[in-house]
């Protein structure tokens, strides 16, 4: 036999908030040959988490991060007659490091209880593109 229909029921605002996160970056070209250049990159940027203090019965974990980048590659003008335009490659590296956050439930007898989160994050990648004038 089945139960009648559930109640319907509502979700709960996390309280998440809205953050603005600048970011600084910087680039130097090196002009190698008339039709080469190295491009380097580097960049920082500090992200507060949108994540108010998990103390009630929500438990999403999440930590502040310090991200840095590096990059570099190179760019090659007109490396063909038939081929009008550049050819770039570029590779970048960013490490994050998301400082340790404890969190203390109000409640000893939380299911999941105390938490702690913390460590870091690397990132790697490379793009080829090619550019057609």
């Amino acid at each position: 036999e089945l139960p009648p229909n559930p109640k319907p029921t509502g979700g709960v605002d996390p309280g998440f908030k809205n953050r603005l996160v600048p970011r600084l970056g910087a680039e130097y070209r090196l002009a190698v040959r008339r039709s080469f250049d190295i491009p380097l990159y580097a960049g920082y940027f500090f992200e507060q988490s949108p994540v108010p203090p998990q103390t009630g019965r929500t438990n999403f974990v999440d930590a502040d991060r310090h991200v840095l980048s590096l990059g570099s590659g190179f760019i090659w003008s007109d490396p063909a007659e038939i081929l009008p335009g550049n050819l770039r490659f570029d590779t970048h590296v960013q490490w994050a490091i998301l400082p340790e956050k404890t969190t203390l439930k109000d409640n000893p007898a939380d299911y999941v209880g105390d938490s702690r989160a913390g460590g870091s994050q690397l990132g790697v990648g490379a793009t080829l593109s090619l550019g057609f004038l």
